[in-house]
């Protein structure tokens, strides 16, 4: 909402074909978020409120701004890509003085960040299956590092096999039995790895 002070009055909003109650000029979070999860097709949202500008008294009082979070995870769910907020003008009652000249109040809405959607998941039993990759926003070239995990399968019931690293040239060989458990498995390698490998405590610093 913007405009010059005083504001006063109500709009409303539209979303996917259904409009809202109306909303106060100076309405709290509260009230929007109210306003917004009354709707049938919307669920749970979060709202926060920001105010910006400053009358003659020195209050800010010029414009308020809501951010409107979709983030419900329950029946209706509001996921992905979705339709932008759109304020119903022409049956708002956001009222200015002409004769002071005052510039006419406007509601806008606009798309600070797109959703999208997931999979229709239960009880997070997959979470071992997923993969995400960060990318740095501002820097294009550049991408969030993120610890690699590899597969071991072994359907042997005795003897052993033996699983290789290139270190730089240097191949590092870990001997792990069939029958071992995963913990062994884990210790087996982590050995094979430091023995090529030391740490200095003092700059945390790994050289081969």
């Amino acid at each position: 909402l913007d405009g010059t002070h005083p504001h006063w009055g109500t709009f409303r909003l539209e979303f996917d074909d259904e409009l809202t109650d109306p909303i106060r000029h100076d309405a709290t979070a509260a009230d929007v978020q109210q306003a917004l999860t009354a709707l049938s097709n919307i669920g749970d949202v979060t709202v926060t409120r920001t105010a910006y500008g400053r009358n003659t008294d020195g209050a800010i009082d010029h414009g308020y701004v809501w951010d409107v979070l979709f983030d419900s995870t329950t029946h209706p769910t509001t996921y992905g890509d979705l339709p932008l907020l759109v304020p119903v003008v022409d049956n708002a009652f956001l009222e200015y003085d002409t004769a002071g000249r005052q510039r006419p109040p406007t509601v806008t809405a606009t798309t600070l960040e797109d959703g999208f959607a997931g999979n229709n998941r239960t009880g997070g039993t997959d979470l071992s299956a997923i993969q995400v990759s960060l990318v740095h926003q501002s820097l294009n070239d550049r991408e969030i590092g993120h610890f690699e995990v590899q597969l071991l399968t072994c359907d042997a019931t005795a003897g052993s096999y033996e699983v290789h690293f290139d270190n730089d040239g240097e191949d590092l060989v870990a001997v792990i039995d069939a029958a071992d458990t995963a913990a062994a498995i884990e210790t087996t390698i982590n050995a094979a790895l430091s023995d090529a490998i030391a740490c200095s405590s003092a700059v945390g610093d790994c050289v081969a």
